[in-house]
């Protein structure tokens, strides 16, 4: 039942969703590569599965047991979805959490440049002035993955920072 309650949310039946939870099927159950069906649910981008996914308890920052990704770490890499993001955000998600490797989702979203969701998890929170386990932050990945478009955002939004003072 898991794996169709997995393709439900993917595909966005909230029908076949809302029967195979009235049936015994569980948001804690996971697939091969340890994701949820919301992770699945994030991949297939349908909000009004989503909204109700949360609505039902299901838990927004579970973590897969491959990468350590949680929903909104797949939306940074996979669709940049904007929307999805949005909803996962308002219903709790960390817009700081790390992955396996340190990654946070600001990271990713630039790697994968999407840069309408970088200026989201800017928005709510993100923080730009998080290294990488090389030691290297989001503008300077940009920058070696040659993402223009997400440098000049990330820079603009520097220009804009409140200065620290040096007078003590």
């Amino acid at each position: 039942m898991c794996c169709s309650l997995m393709l439900a949310c993917y595909a966005g039946h909230l029908d076949v969703v809302k029967y195979l939870r009235r049936h015994g099927a569980s948001w804690e159950a996971r697939d091969l590569g340890g994701c949820t069906a919301l992770h699945w649910a994030a991949d297939g981008g349908h909000c009004t599965v989503i909204d109700w996914m949360i609505k039902d308890g299901c838990e927004v920052d579970v973590v897969d047991t491959g990468s350590g990704w949680t929903p909104l770490m797949r939306v940074s890499v996979v669709s940049g979805s904007q929307k999805v993001a949005s909803l996962l955000i308002e219903a709790g998600a960390d817009v700081n959490v790390r992955d396996k490797d340190g990654k946070t989702p600001l990271m990713v979203a630039v790697l994968n440049n999407h840069e309408q969701l970088v200026e989201l998890l800017l928005d709510k929170g993100a923080d730009a002035s998080v290294k990488n386990e090389f030691g290297k932050g989001v503008l300077e990945m940009a920058r070696v993955f040659d993402r223009q478009n997400v440098v000049s955002l990330l820079e603009e939004r520097k220009k804009k920072l409140p200065r620290k003072s040096s007078v003590h």
